[in-house]
């Protein structure tokens, strides 16, 4: 007798190699990565589990680095200088006075919200029964298998249906993420909450939670800090990006700078010599045949200030500069 086949969530954690909890299951099925395995094939078993290690990550970087929440109020932000989170608090107060004028705003409102705006309250349920509507007008026929995040818009490729697009939007406390089509309601309102994080220094986020409930005041960030997710076991690979206020001047970028690094990278990367950044890129492009000694004879030819005068000494040194060099664990 066949064994039953094993069903999606088995394959992923047999793949993972730890079970998921019934929150981050939960989580990934109101996304519709679910559904977009099972009943679209729009994503394969490895993509699946990918997400379901990025989600992971995620909640474990929230967890380690609770500064780098992206809902941070800059008002109450303790690295800023008083002048700056002061800034912050009457910036966003009068932005949002200026954009409750916006006609983009207004037309959304007037074709989708003629019933009234959501309740803040009400705006997680209201997002997930909008999300299962607009997911079942898009049929399996006309879904695209490629999840692009927006950028600012996303154009149609001919003889292919347009992408999915993520929706982002924050409920008190959190930040969300929906995998919604590219039209009807929440894929305008995609596009729209990206032209106003454009105009207005909000998040697309707060954008799109402002446009539908109206009881919120966007942040308008001094400094706003993004990851990278660079998937490599090259440490050195990873940036942070930082967008800054031209009014923030470099008196106050420098201590928010560096509480930022120390609090993201630990000592992770202390300053190298230069001598041992060149020790390190020297014995990377070395030939893979050539013997320690060989090397260490080269390098004493190229830099005798900084020569050796053992191999084992040699060797140490280099192991450990390409290490560091490259943030290797």
């Amino acid at each position: 007798m066949r064994s039953p086949e094993p069903s999606t969530r088995e394959k992923v954690e047999s793949k993972l190699g730890y079970a998921l909890t019934d929150v981050a299951w939960d989580a990934a099925d109101e996304l519709g990565w679910i559904d977009d395995y099972e009943m679209y094939g729009a994503r394969s078993l490895d993509e699946l589990i990918d997400k379901f290690r990025d989600l992971t990550s995620r909640r474990r970087s929230a967890r380690e680095a609770p500064d780098a929440a992206e809902d941070r109020d800059p008002a109450q932000d303790a690295r800023l200088s008083l002048r700056l989170r002061t800034r912050a608090r009457a910036l966003a107060q009068a932005v949002t006075a200026f954009a409750s004028h916006d006609a983009d705003i207004a037309a959304f409102r007037r074709r989708y919200l003629a019933q009234g705006l959501v309740p803040l309250p009400a705006l997680n349920r209201w997002m997930t029964e909008a999300t299962k509507r607009e997911r079942a007008r898009f049929t399996p026929r006309n879904r695209h298998h490629e999840l692009v995040p927006f950028t600012g818009g996303w154009a149609g490729i001919e003889g292919m249906d347009p992408p999915a697009v993520e929706l982002h939007f924050q409920i008190p406390g959190h930040y969300r993420t929906l995998t919604v089509p590219p039209s009807g309601i929440l894929g305008e309102l995609v596009q729209l909450a990206g032209r106003l994080a454009y105009h207005y220094g909000w998040s697309a986020a707060s954008a799109a939670t402002y446009v539908l409930t109206g009881a919120t005041t966007p942040a308008v960030v001094p400094i706003r800090v993004e990851t990278s997710r660079v998937r490599t076991r090259i440490r050195a690979a990873r940036r942070i990006t930082l967008t800054v206020d031209p009014d923030v001047n470099p008196n106050e970028l420098a201590p928010y700078w560096s509480n930022l690094r120390a609090a993201r990278f630990d000592d992770t990367f202390r300053p190298q010599s230069a001598k041992h950044m060149t020790l390190a890129a020297f014995a990377m492009c070395s030939p893979e045949t050539e013997s320690w000694w060989e090397c260490m004879t080269r390098w004493n030819a190229a830099h005798p200030d900084w020569g050796y005068e053992h191999e084992s000494n040699f060797r140490r040194d280099a192991s450990g500069a390409v290490d560091r060099l490259l943030g290797l664990p």
